[in-house]
């Protein structure tokens, strides 16, 4: 199941390293992909289905399963990289209704992982590829090929955590085409830095004491980007797959009655995907301004046991037409809850 689905916030490093410095690859900005699209320096073409694979551009291939009858409604899972197999149980109540349509997205999961490793020691070159390879404004456009390729003008998105933070990206960049929004517990990115430290600082503070010097060096590893590039698709996945127990021992301090995690597949947890987006977003920025531009509904469900925070989904305010809503005793992951979450998201979709 899709227990790690959670975007793994971000700590300012001495963030990108100072090789960057005056030479920093173009990253994402609301508006790019349509820009880029418009200058056909990107295509939007449908995404070609292939069985069990969604083709959206040649050699990146994203596979993908379906549950239920009747109106589409696309899935995001969460990470980034930390694609499931199976469908979320609180939504197995309204399959009669919809068709929920999953997918890994690229770089994690049965999807394509375009880059193993790299033989370049360029670093601003290796940072370009990874960008536009597997960053924002791919993972963008794939959700963009989809849709045309479900036959749909507006789409209704339904994301947990850093996919709910994708999908608000996505109807900021194309309010005209979605239907509804569902953030599930959706990342708190919408502005960067953050100024507690961000989820990482807060999964320290709720961490016990002895849990404390593996974990600062877990992090240690994880934001060495000095020598990022030294590392393979398998030894990053299995770095981002590691941080699993520490944020199992977070929430268990927090004694949620629902919806607590269980261990993901490691086998299904990206690798480059993870850094890739970090680059693409650069050390600060404000995507406040692009959501205010969207009509449609939008839900934001939390829960009050989540270790991301309650305050974590404020800048998601910037939406005009939003609503929220809490569920007691809840965790990060939602939707695994099969008596509230389906009732709560049911009404929503239903109008």
């Amino acid at each position: 199941m899709e227990r790690f689905g959670l975007f793994r916030g971000i700590i300012v490093v001495a963030a990108l390293p100072a090789m960057l410095a005056g030479c920093a690859p173009r990253g994402y900005a609301p508006g790019s992909l349509v820009s880029a699209a418009a200058r056909k320096e990107i295509s939007l073409e449908p995404a070609r289905n292939q069985g069990a694979f969604w083709e959206v551009e040649p050699g990146i291939k994203l596979y993908h399963f379906t549950r239920g009858t009747g109106t589409p409604v696309l899935i995001l899972h969460g990470g980034p990289g930390i694609a499931s197999n199976d469908p979320w149980p609180g939504l197995v109540p309204l399959e009669a209704k919809y068709s929920f349509w999953y997918y890994h997205q690229r770089g994690s999961g049965q999807s394509t992982r375009p880059i193993d490793r790299f033989t370049s020691n360029n670093y601003p070159q290796n940072v370009g590829l990874l960008i536009r390879t597997l960053g924002i404004e791919a993972q963008l456009a794939d959700i963009e090929r989809i849709r045309r390729s479900l036959g749909v003008q507006k789409l209704t998105v339904i994301g947990h955590s850093f996919g709910g933070f994708l999908a608000a990206l996505y109807a900021g960049e194309l309010p005209d085409h979605v239907e509804r929004l569902v953030l599930v517990a959706p990342a708190d990115l919408v502005r960067f830095p953050p100024a507690d430290g961000g989820l990482y600082r807060r999964v320290e503070r709720l961490l016990p004491a002895e849990s404390g010097p593996a974990y600062k060096a877990w992090l240690g590893q994880f934001f060495d980007y000095g020598s990022i590039f030294q590392r393979n698709e398998a030894a990053l996945a299995k770095l981002n797959a590691a941080f699993f127990p520490f944020w199992q021992r977070a929430e268990a301090s927090l004694k949620p009655t629902r919806c607590a995690d269980e261990p993901s597949d490691p086998a299904l947890v990206g690798g480059w995907v993870q850094p890739a987006v970090f680059f693409s977003m650069g050390r600060k920025y404000d995507y406040r301004a692009p959501l205010r531009r969207v009509e449609a509904p939008v839900l934001v469900i939390t829960g009050d046991r989540d270790p991301a925070g309650a305050a974590s989904v404020e800048d998601y305010r910037a939406f005009a037409n939003i609503r929220f809503q809490t569920m007691p005793g809840a965790g990060h992951f939602l939707q695994q809850d099969t008596t509230d979450f389906p009732r709560i998201v049911g009404d929503f979709l239903g109008g």
